[in-house]
Parts: C-alpha cells; structure tokens; sequence
C-alpha cells in the first residue's frame, strides 16, 4: 500500500511476521529485507524520512470527511484498552525464548517496579497473572496451527491422553 500511494518503492528496515516460516524467498523479495517468522506481532518497521512522503493519491475532501470519524475510533479504542492491556502487549514482544523479568517490564515501560505492580493492582492483576495469561495466548495460538490427522487403519480419532507412568506428560493413543 505505502508503494503504491506514494509511488515510489518504499521497503521497510525490519518485518516481524506471526506466520510460520513458508515461502522466505518470495517475502525476502517482496519486503527487500529479512523476515522474522513465529513472532509474536505482525511488525512493519519504515523510515522516519518513508513516513512524510505523500501519497500521489492524497484526497482532501475526503481525508475531512473521514478523519473524525477514525479519530472517534481511536479515542474509544484508547478508553477501552487497560494498563493490563498495554502491559499484555509489551510482555509478548519480550519473551523471545526467555521469561522477561518484572523489573525488565518496567524498565521497557519507563516506570518503577513498584508502579508496574501498583498499576497492575489497579487492574485486579498482577505480573504473574499477565505472565500467564500472554503465555496462554501464544500457546493458543502455536496450538491452533497443529494438525493431527487420523492414521487410514485406526478405528477411532487420535486423542492426547495423561500418561499415567509418567505425570505431567501426554502421550497420544487412539480413542
């Protein structure tokens, strides 16, 4: 979209893609620069100089005519996100493989450990809390593009079972 409204071609510094990695040539090429996949957010990273360029497609009248109504948007949508929210936000761009450390959060937000945890109290939560509910999330989502396909001479659909042997462990059997 930013190549064609500005009519030039336009290729961001840094992409961040929660897709799974498919195709890293064809988005290497498309983007004009290295791709992150399995991350946590889509991210697109441009230029300070990319983002004043104007688009050859600048409308005023109905630039006018719409902007109130995406400035209502967004006001709402900035009253109806929490602290919590933002700190949700904040801790899954920060676990790339490790558990971000309360005082880690705080520093990334600019506040204190204790207001993190004040704020946070506020909400009715805590960091632990938003710990797991962000590692819930992720999980869901890593979960939800697993298939498991029934074998062609089972007599019923494969199921995870506990494993009673080893505890905390699934072990997968046919129902």
């Amino acid at each position: 979209m930013a190549r064609r409204g500005s009519g030039i071609a336009i290729k961001p510094r840094h992409v961040e893609l929660t897709r799974r990695a498919a195709n890293r040539t064809m988005f290497a090429r498309h983007y004009g620069c290295e791709i992150v996949f399995d991350a946590p957010n889509d991210v697109l990273v441009f230029d300070a100089a990319s983002l004043t360029l104007p688009f050859v497609t600048h409308n005023v009248d109905l630039l006018a005519a719409v902007l109130p109504q995406l400035d209502a948007g967004l006001a709402a949508l900035a009253r109806e996100q929490t602290f919590a929210d933002h700190v949700d936000a904040v801790l899954a761009r920060s676990m790339r493989g490790q558990r971000p450390s309360v005082e880690a959060l705080a520093r990334e937000l600019g506040i204190s450990t204790r207001t993190l945890q004040r704020k946070l109290a506020l909400d009715g939560t805590s960091y632990q809390q938003q710990l797991d509910r962000v590692r819930s999330r992720i999980a869901r989502r890593l979960l939800g593009v697993v298939r498991i396909s029934q074998p062609a001479r089972s007599r019923g659909p494969w199921v995870l079972k506990r494993s009673t042997r080893f505890p905390g462990r699934l072990t997968s059997g046919n129902g």
